[in-house]
């Protein structure tokens, strides 16, 4: 169970004690009453008001949704996609063909600025990393199963939201998609709504935790937390990404025993997605020096968290490259290369409409057993 409590029960120094330095998930209640996006938005007047504007919208009616292996997006009218929520025929192609929609990870500041006085920051939330961001769930939509590389707060303006978590000690049972993945988050390979698991035969049920987040409530969700969420009915939410107050403190947390490998296998990903892909991919790193390295490493990490790795952080990275790096060039026969590379190469993340194979999570254990 998900603890639950009332704003006017627990003041910021408390839960920073009981909930974020425990990285523990925790409802709160009465924490929005007074916005006035709480007291105003529905469907009808946020059309009304951005019908014109275009979003972006996932296509959810493929099986490979549910699993998170790939989804495509569309753009279309806001005004368009409200009409697929009340009115369920316009939904249907020429073809007769069944299309469902998710207006998801608008950001409101950039698509929706008209909103951004209608609501506020969470007082519970040190510091936004990116967002916050608009969702707008159809009845009876399923989210594939996800872990997100920062803390998390979501709030669910009209509706409600049911969630299924699992803490970041769960990551072998989760069969998480293979490194190389495409995109910012880690996906799931589970589908939660079948009822039998016998291909995943690590996969514990009884690790899960579940709660409803209802109308006027947010969901404290921490870092490496997987979340599945389901919506029984239409769901207005916005939610925001953050971390620690001070960016040091969050970069600790995420090299701390408990969390690092969860937040090792999304580094390794993020790796292994440009060891593929780019105009310099990251093969044959011996080409590289560490300072090479190095300087890459910290400007992702810069751009991402707005913060510096410390010495002992970068070197570990770095290792932790090389090694994987490696092991990959000989595993696919990659010709040996050690001319010096001129400049070092870059690194982002790529990819936010599909997935590709990559390392499986048995390779990733048996990499770090091979380091231990």
């Amino acid at each position: 169970m998900v603890d639950r409590v009332h704003a006017k029960d627990l003041p910021v120094e408390q839960f920073m004690a009981d909930y974020w330095v425990k990285g523990k998930p925790v409802v709160i209640q009465g924490a929005i009453e007074d916005w006035k996006a709480r007291q105003e938005w529905n469907l009808q007047s946020l059309c009304e008001r951005l019908g014109e504007r275009t979003v972006s919208c996932r296509q959810t009616h493929h099986s490979s949704y549910r699993n998170g292996s790939r989804y495509t997006t569309q753009k279309m009218k806001f005004s368009k996609y409200i009409e697929t929520l009340l009115n369920p025929r316009s939904g249907f192609s020429k073809s007769g063909e069944k299309r469902t929609y998710y207006l998801a990870v608008q950001n409101i500041k950039e698509v929706f600025p008209e909103l951004n006085e209608e609501y506020q920051k969470p007082t519970y939330c040190p510091k936004v990393h990116r967002g916050p961001f608009l969702w707008i769930a159809p009845a009876s939509h399923f989210e594939y199963t996800h872990f997100d590389p920062d803390d998390n707060f979501l709030v669910v303006v009209k509706g409600t939201k049911h969630v299924k978590l699992f803490s970041p000690a769960c990551l072998d049972m989760m069969y998480p998609h293979p490194l190389g993945s495409l995109g910012t988050t880690i996906q799931s390979q589970l589908d939660l709504s079948e009822d039998s698991f016998e291909d995943f035969p690590k996969f514990n049920l009884d690790a899960v935790q579940e709660c409803d987040v209802n109308e006027g409530e947010m969901l404290f969700i921490p870092y490496g937390y997987w979340h599945q969420v389901t919506s029984p009915e239409v769901v207005i939410s916005i939610n925001f990404f953050c971390g620690d107050a001070s960016a040091d403190d969050f970069l600790a947390k995420l090299f701390s025993q408990s969390l690092y490998p969860t937040f090792s296998y999304w580094v390794l990903n993020l790796i292994e997605q440009n060891r593929r892909n780019g105009s310099k991919p990251m093969q044959n790193t011996q080409r590289y020096s560490d300072s090479q390295l190095e300087d890459c490493l910290q400007q992702f990490f810069i751009t991402r968290y707005h913060s510096r790795l410390k010495s002992e952080q970068v070197l570990r990275l770095i290792e932790l490259t090389r090694e994987y790096c490696t092991m990959k060039d000989k595993e696919e026969g990659i010709p040996l290369d050690d001319t010096p590379a001129e400049k070092p190469p870059r690194i982002k993340i790529r990819g936010l409409k599909w997935r590709i194979q990559g390392m499986t999570m048995k390779s990733f254990n048996e990499m770090s057993k091979e380091k231990q």
